[in-house]
């Protein structure tokens, strides 16, 4: 038995059941996981006639977006076993990341954001996930990788 349960909004939507939702919870309280709601299509590289069909289907706005945000995972290294998260948005010409890693038990939770240009995107990740090294998210990793021996 439970008294409450927190479902992705897209997910209620997907299927129809938007009308169930009895409230969203803010930003503030808890940020995605990096890259959540981003839709990929994986093609051989090779391959520029597939290319060439699926171009039309990105949008620039997420792929921007995105890939500050998974540059902030690649710098941290982070994994599906490692608190972190982050949510990019484009305002403009700018991009705004907001990022959080946290220790597993919610101890310990650092949090930054930063902006930059669209065009800066892979600088804004390195910016946000050298903030974050430097104000103790490496041992919040370390004491997550100590904690699976």
């Amino acid at each position: 038995e439970v008294d409450a349960t927190i479902l992705a909004v897209s997910g209620l939507k997907r299927i129809e059941l938007e009308e169930r939702i009895t409230e969203v919870l803010p930003m503030e309280w808890m940020l995605p996981a990096i890259g959540q709601g981003a839709i990929g299509i994986e093609t051989r590289i090779d391959d520029q006639q597939t290319l060439s069909l699926i171009q039309h289907l990105n949008d620039q706005d997420t792929w921007d977006c995105l890939i500050a945000e998974r540059t902030l995972l690649t710098e941290l290294e982070g994994n599906c076993q490692i608190p972190l998260a982050g949510y990019c948005i484009l305002n403009g010409d700018k991009l705004f990341l907001r990022a959080l890693i946290a220790d597993p038990e919610g101890k310990s939770v650092l949090r930054y954001e930063a902006c930059a240009y669209r065009r800066d995107s892979v600088q804004l990740g390195r910016k946000v996930a050298y903030w974050l090294q430097k104000n103790g998210a490496e041992e919040i990793i370390n004491k997550v990788h100590a904690s699976k021996l």
